[in-house]
């Protein structure tokens, strides 16, 4: 024998309410039996638009920060993508320095802050005054070249050359150059002059030695000795 089995049916009129509902809301109508009541929430997720705005919300005056575009609006689960641009005023003193950027999604923080730190750097070297003497081996004139503003955290280098004045290389003292070499973590280094003895008193005669040609990103705050 067999088995009767009943199955209920929607009726038209129900169809018709359900397309009109449908119609009148911006959905659609899905048959349950499949997979298409997940794949169209899936859908509705990825469908939903969020706009993502950097803001700053802090910032050291000599700093000034901006991204570009303003504001992007992406799909849920995409990604907001900018290009962020720092700048230094000019003459700004040696130091380290912060921008803070919180990325607003919809206006509203959810913790995708930013803080960008810019660390300025300067070389600087010192005067120096020695006596020349009458005799004997050469006097050393120790100039410091100094890195202001804190050690750097990887080397830098900047280049050295004495220059006359109304001393004069070899009479006087002995010409010198090369390049000075600050490791992570210095903040000074020497360079030595020799200064010749004379057996003739002289007046008073100077010569400098001149800083040039820094590493990248570090500048010079008094070039010359």
């Amino acid at each position: 024998h067999r088995d009767l089995h009943s199955f209920p049916t929607r009726r038209s009129s129900d169809l018709n309410q359900a397309d009109q509902i449908a119609a009148a809301t911006g959905g659609v109508v899905l048959n349950a039996g499949n997979g298409d009541v997940a794949q169209a929430i899936l859908n509705g997720i990825q469908a939903i638009k969020s706009t993502v705005t950097p803001t700053v919300t802090s910032c050291d005056a000599p700093l000034s920060v901006t991204n570009a575009p303003g504001s992007v609006t992406v799909d849920s689960g995409d990604t907001a993508t900018f290009t962020e641009t720092v700048s230094v005023a000019a003459g700004t003193a040696p130091g380290d320095y912060h921008c803070t950027v919180d990325y607003l999604v919809d206006g509203m923080s959810q913790g995708n802050v930013e803080t960008t730190t810019v660390h300025v750097r300067a070389f600087a070297v010192n005067d120096v005054t020695v006596t020349e003497g009458t005799g004997g081996p050469p006097t050393p004139a120790t100039f410091t070249v100094s890195l202001l503003g804190g050690p750097s955290a990887t080397p830098v280098t900047v280049h050295y050359a004495t220059a006359d004045g109304t001393a004069t290389a070899p009479a006087d003292y002995a010409a010198t150059s090369g390049d000075l070499t600050f490791p992570p973590g210095t903040t000074s280094e020497p360079v030595t002059v020799p200064v010749v003895p004379d057996s003739v008193d002289e007046p008073n005669e100077t010569f400098t030695l001149n800083l040039s040609a820094p590493s990248a990103g570090v500048f010079i705050a008094d070039d010359q000795g």
